[in-house]
């Protein structure tokens, strides 16, 4: 997984509510944390048990809280729908593969 942190001086987006629906407000423009994560394509996408990785990002407690109360109210759809919004490098396979082993 690699983070970027975009620069202030570099175009923010904001984050509607009509892509994003789960969310309460709408993120004004600010500086996004970028995540990307890359399968080798040597391995298969089960070689890379990248969907318990991002369960475990689920299951991570702050308190007696998660890290993102969003986390848990969004859909399955909801995320795949993330995927499909980027066209560049998007994998409709890869997106159903992680869709259906989550939890």
């Amino acid at each position: 997984m690699v983070f970027v942190q975009v620069p202030y001086f570099v175009p923010k987006t904001t984050f509607s509510a009509n892509h994003y629906p789960w969310q309460k407000v709408e993120i004004q423009n600010s500086p996004q944390m970028i995540s990307l994560l890359i399968v080798p394509i040597n391995l298969s996408l089960d070689s890379n048990h990248l969907a318990n990785f991002i369960n475990a990002v689920y299951d991570l407690k702050v308190g007696d809280a998660t890290l993102s109360p969003t986390w848990d109210e969004t859909s399955l759809e909801q995320g795949v729908a993330i995927f499909e919004l980027e066209s560049i490098g998007f994998n409709w396979f890869a997106a159903q593969y992680f869709a259906d082993k989550m939890k």
